[in-house]
């Protein structure tokens, strides 16, 4: 089964376009951009994605992008 990462369209505010460039060359995971990911708020004050339903969080692009490959064991 793959991989699914969601992402709020707010969080562009935090210029989150790099991370999910890098996510989309890995195989087999789903890169998607999601209206609302009830997680009120939270787009606009840090970097966030729901990672397989789990939400990982990152004080930047760099911190965001390690926690997702590291709950991905990459």
């Amino acid at each position: 089964m793959g991989n699914k990462v969601r992402f709020c369209p707010c969080n562009q505010l935090t210029s989150t376009s790099e991370v999910k460039v890098k996510l989309r060359e890995m195989p087999d995971t789903v890169v998607e951009d999601h209206k609302c990911l009830n997680y009120c708020g939270q787009c606009l004050v840090e970097a966030f994605a729901l990672v397989n339903g789990k939400n990982i969080r990152g004080c930047s692009d760099d911190d965001l992008m390690k926690k997702i490959f590291h709950y991905l064991g990459e």
